[in-house]
């Protein structure tokens, strides 16, 4: 790596609320893999939050300056945390809590900042606004969509927490955000290294 673009990579370590709600977009790109976590990760990752342990990295591409971001590594991870955060938002009754979610989770209004559309489809791509609408989940859309599945287990799992603690260990938790400037071609060279070994 040659001096330049040293200066192209920036990490910055930070809460998951920061990192949220400094983003306009942030999008998946079409080769990360489906949405796969299952209970147990998602109990592991909730655990992790409630034990304010570390929550890991993201790895993104984004112009310098740009608040639209692509995930390169860590996609599941901030799938479940959107998710956590809809049901959370999809069941509290408190208004200002309410739309202090939606500052994280949406811009321009109620429209959900984490894109699927670059990895699914047309078909099924806003199943993260069908949420955020507290739309019905049909048995068909839950068996063909496992982020619907795991929504719903997320609404088991913090039905037996304390919710307002979780909501709040999740705004504090840090990650560590690693961003690829101008870069895209050592962005995806690093998810590559990532998930290869």
């Amino acid at each position: 790596m040659d001096e330049n673009e040293e200066n192209l990579i920036d990490a910055k370590d930070m809460t998951i609320y920061n990192y949220l709600t400094n983003a306009k977009e942030i999008s998946i790109p079409r080769y990360q893999r489906s949405y796969s976590w299952e209970r147990k990760n998602i109990e592991v990752l909730i655990n992790d939050l409630k034990n304010d342990y570390y929550v890991g990295n993201i790895i993104e591409f984004c112009e310098e300056g740009d608040k639209k971001k692509e995930i390169v590594d860590g996609q599941q991870r901030i799938i479940t945390i959107f998710l956590i955060l809809i049901s959370i938002y999809n069941s509290t009754k408190v208004e200002e809590k309410k739309e202090e979610i939606e500052k994280i989770i949406c811009c321009d209004g109620k429209k959900c900042k984490l894109i699927l559309r670059s990895r699914i489809a047309n078909e099924g791509s806003d199943i993260l606004q069908y949420l955020i609408n507290g739309d019905k989940i049909t048995k068909e859309l839950e068996n063909k969509y496992n982020e619907l599945k795991m929504y719903k287990v997320i609404q088991q799992i913090l039905k037996k927490k304390d919710m307002d603690t979780i909501y709040e260990s999740l705004k504090s938790s840090n990650i560590v955000k690693i961003s690829f400037l101008k870069n895209e071609t050592s962005a995806h060279e690093m998810f590559v290294n990532f998930n290869t070994k």
